[in-house]
């Protein structure tokens, strides 16, 4: 062999040792991650089975969910008001 083969083999080798820690860190990020969504589902589920009678909790969420809506709808229509007569203190609140 040549010389300048050996020095691709080797420099060939050191890339191959980077690219598997990397691949390696990588991997390991991404099954932190997903054992994170997994975990928020098997709590979302389990919510859902809260109560004597399966389903109840899905109620509550969806209660919960409608709430969320109510309030966010709310407070467009306030922001709606801002720079009007009509203005409240929450426009002041907010800088308008």
């Amino acid at each position: 062999m040549d010389p300048g083969t050996i020095v691709i083999v080797a420099v060939g080798a050191c890339l191959l040792c980077v690219v598997i820690l990397v691949l390696g860190l990588v991997l390991q990020v991404l099954g932190t991650i997903f054992d994170l969504i997994g975990g928020l589902f098997d709590m979302l589920f389990s919510l859902v089975n809260i109560g004597p009678i399966p389903g109840c909790g899905c109620v509550v969420v969806l209660i919960a969910l409608a709430g969320c809506v109510g309030c966010a709808l709310y407070t467009t229509s306030i922001i709606g008001q801002c720079g009007t007569p009509q203005a409240v203190n929450f426009c002041r609140l907010l800088g308008y």
